[in-house]
């Protein structure tokens, strides 16, 4: 059976979301008239996360890999389907306590799961 991580892996959402927050803040500090949309903002970080080999900066820090089994575009692809389905059932999220597999829902509809790096 398949372990999630899933304190490692909130955590690693929660380093990416306060990163995001400190860069939208300095560039509406630096720029008089920006204006952010921190939804936008969060939907294209998660873009560039799925083009870095799904690897964000809290996944980097605390070890953490997506990984797919796919390679080349088709993996690129399953990890750009990954990070916007977990932005579409974000309101369902408490689904994954209930259910018995131990991969969350996005990650077995993409077919991705998050690994632990070897250290």
């Amino acid at each position: 059976m398949e372990k999630t991580f899933y304190a490692l892996r909130l955590s690693a959402r929660v380093i990416d979301l306060l990163l995001l927050g400190l860069i939208i803040q300095g560039l509406e500090r630096l720029i008089d008239d920006l204006s952010v949309n921190i939804f936008m903002a969060y939907v294209l970080y998660n873009i560039v996360v799925a083009l870095l080999n799904g690897k964000s900066f809290g996944k980097f820090l605390l070890s953490l890999t997506i990984q797919t089994h796919q390679t080349g575009l088709k993996g690129l692809f399953s990890r750009f389907v990954r990070e916007l389905l977990l932005l579409l059932l974000l309101p369902f999220i408490f689904l994954n306590f209930l259910t018995i597999s131990p991969l969350p829902l996005h990650d077995r509809i993409s077919g991705t799961k998050v690994i632990r790096d070897e250290i």
